[in-house]
């Protein structure tokens, strides 16, 4: 899955790096806002924000769509969609000559950034064992901040070329990840959890028996699993639209609203606020147009960085803890930033504000950007965790095109206050919610998420429900992923 999230992550951020270099305006003049003035400076900058928020349009709609088709053609087949649509927005933005042409390009990536971002966590859980989902999952982040600092590198190195292949090279690198996410994921198996669902039992049979070392599909270890799946999919089973909304049972809605606001999480938090922002803090602490650039590629190194922190803790340090550790390290940092940026004439404020820019992306990139995705993903009920999982990440998608809307207005009216309104957002309202509302999943198999809400009463006692599933321990046999560990921990140690 790590081509998925590269070219995720390359395609969110190359588009940035182009917009200011001369041969990119010189073919796209209602683009360039670098040398114009007045009214046509206005216009164009409208033009601009058109282009880059049309890309977040299209992963709100991509995200949707992904939930209803994702059952229906399976996870595999839904991932191949994506990188053929990210091949043609590829191609399109390459071979632009027009702005329209351009638009539409764009229009596509986002497309397939939304079809990504809402089924591969989803294939990922499915695929995974209890003890090994975060990780596998959280590599999301990790990659995704890999594909941006890729794409800010060769940003920063192609505007050194004097023709249109300073913008051309850039956008055609899009074209390799897709290829190689759309040829191997054929190669891997189809998720079992789907197989199981549409009724094609013997192949996920099939593919459960490669976990216990080819073991023969109708085993014990094997048959456990399958039934445990069918037995969580057949509560599901007369599921309707309007169930989704109900509190009873299996507190499908309550799950739905866990899955919502984790993803709504990764944006409230306010990292694109600040992203926004550091090209001003820098200008005004003083820092020259060349040191900014390479001061701003390396806040984005420090993204991967956490990100890879985040993939070595999340299923031992718990979800819950990575979330709220982060929803305190950027609630104190939005308290730092606006104490510092009040003070334009302090330049030592100003420093120590650019400081905190790494800060922020090393607690966003710790606990928000992959562990949302996680949490998202194994917190839905299996037979609708698709459709959860798309319409969670419609909110993400839909609350970072908000951000980007309202952030250029807000500090051009409060300045430096709009800092402390992620402040309260992360330290009033994210906490808050976390520790109350949030019940650990690291460790359960995704069955026993299903008996956590099934035998909760209200939004705050998930937690202490949960933690009494866990310390039951697992009443079936482990499932056929953890069996393999099992027994390849066992020949390690002997």
């Amino acid at each position: 899955m790590m081509p998925c999230f590269l070219w995720y992550g390359y395609n969110l951020a190359i588009l940035g790096g182009v917009l200011s270099q001369p041969n990119f305006y010189n073919q796209f003049p209602k683009l360039n806002t670098d040398t114009t003035t007045g009214a046509t400076h206005h216009y164009n900058s409208n033009i601009q924000g058109t282009v880059s928020s049309i890309y977040t349009v299209g992963g709100m709609f991509g995200a949707l769509s992904a939930s209803f088709y994702g059952d229906i053609l399976g996870r595999r087949k839904t991932i191949f969609i994506a990188s053929i649509l990210c091949l043609i927005g590829a191609v399109l933005m390459t071979s632009s000559f027009s702005l329209g042409q351009l638009i539409v390009g764009r229009l596509i990536l986002g497309l397939s950034a939304g079809t990504v971002s809402a089924s591969v966590p989803v294939y990922q859980s499915e695929i995974s064992s209890a003890s090994k989902r975060g990780t596998h999952v959280a590599y999301t982040g990790f990659f995704i901040t890999s594909g941006i600092l890729i794409a800010y590198w060769i940003d920063f190195g192609c505007s050194y070329i004097n023709s249109s292949a300073s913008w051309r090279v850039p956008f055609a690198v899009q074209l390799i990840l897709p290829l190689i996410s759309g040829t191997l994921i054929f190669f891997l198996p189809e998720s079992p959890h789907w197989l199981i669902k549409v009724g094609r039992v013997d192949e996920a049979r099939s593919i459960m028996s490669l976990f216990v070392d080819n073991a023969d599909p109708y085993s014990d270890p094997v048959e456990e699993q399958v039934a445990e799946i069918q037995r969580s999919l057949s509560v599901m089973q007369t599921l309707r639209f309007r169930d989704v909304l109900s509190m009873k049972d299996s507190r499908i809605f309550h799950r739905v609203l866990l899955a919502l606001f984790s993803l709504f999480c990764s944006q409230a938090c306010g990292v694109n606020a600040v992203t926004f922002y550091a090209p001003s803090l820098l200008a005004q602490a003083g820092i020259s147009p060349g040191m900014a650039g390479w001061l701003a590629g390396c806040t984005e190194i420090v993204q991967p960085i956490g990100a890879y922190l985040a993939v070595l803790t999340v299923d031992s340090f718990g979800r819950r803890r990575l979330l709220m550790t982060a929803a305190i390290g950027m609630g104190i940092s939005m308290i730092v930033m606006a104490a510092c940026t009040a003070q334009t004439e302090n330049k030592s404020a100003l420093h120590a504000g650019v400081a905190f820019l790494f800060i922020i992306n090393l607690a966003y990139s710790y606990g928000f950007l992959g562990v949302c995705f996680v949490y998202s993903a194994e917190i839905a009920p299996q037979r609708i965790r698709a459709l959860i999982n798309g319409f969670a990440t419609f909110v993400t998608w839909g609350t970072n095109f908000w951000v980007v809307e309202v952030t250029p207005v807000a500090f051009a009216s409060i300045g430096w206050r709009y800092y402390i309104v992620y402040a309260a957002t992360n330290l009033a309202l994210i906490l808050p919610v976390l520790y109350f509302c949030f019940p650990e999943t690291s460790g359960l198999h995704l069955d026993q998420i299903d008996e956590v809400f099934s035998k909760a009463k209200g939004f705050f006692d998930i937690v202490r429900v949960a933690k009494e599933v866990k310390q039951e321990g697992y009443q079936h046999e482990p499932s056929v992923i953890d069996t393999k560990e099992q027994i390849e921990e066992e020949e390690s140690i002997n």
